[in-house]
């Protein structure tokens, strides 16, 4: 009996201790695996976007350089509606650096930048132009359009209903702006706040 409890003592530990080897022999291949996929110093990994590195010779500055076919796109991003307008332009652009372009456009920020494409992003509080929005304006409700570039509202219509006849609840939609997505809807909806 004290023979049997000892060969299970050993058969444990040498359990064991081959899982630790295993483990260990992982660890040393996953850190010699990693390692070695650093970029070397002076690649292009990472440069491309920024311009920036110490790449030399003509594939460095192709990479570098906006091609003659590249195209520039504009992602306007609106806080309020969450949409996003994409606008492309393929218009002298050819033979540009990121930091060229980022100088040209200083209020957008450069998301992407290979030869063939250059992405550019920016942020607008505001609603896209896709909305229209409803407001009150001296005690009349008016109809507004946001504007492309900056989101700010501009009137494009002013209606015949009083803002003192609405509900308490419509009035504080319209007192942050009520959002109304094509104008089928603003007719639709004026039409019963009339009625």
């Amino acid at each position: 009996m004290f023979i049997h409890n000892k060969s299970k003592r050993t058969v444990f530990l040498f359990s064991g201790l081959i899982v630790l080897l295993v483990l260990i022999a992982l660890s040393f291949g996953y850190l010699a695996r990693t390692s070695g996929k650093r970029p070397r110093e002076g690649s292009l990994a990472g440069n491309a976007d920024t311009g920036k590195g110490k790449e030399t010779g003509d594939e460095a500055r192709q990479v570098s350089k906006t091609g003659p076919d590249s195209v520039l796109i504009f992602n306007r991003y609106y806080t309020r509606c969450r949409h996003t307008v994409k606008e492309e332009t393929d218009h002298g652009n050819a033979g540009k650096t990121g930091q060229q372009l980022k100088r040209a456009f200083p209020e957008w920020q450069l998301a992407k930048f290979t030869p063939e494409e250059v992405t550019f992003r920016k942020s607008i509080d505001g609603y896209c132009p896709k909305h229209y929005v409803i407001k009150a304006k001296e005690d009349y409700l008016v109809i507004y359009r946001p504007k492309k570039d900056t989101g700010k509202l501009e009137a494009v219509e002013e209606s015949n209903i009083p803002y003192s006849t609405l509900s308490p609840e419509m009035k504080k939609q319209v007192d942050k702006g009520l959002a109304v997505d094509s104008r089928e809807e603003v007719e639709r909806l004026l039409e019963n706040l009339e009625s």
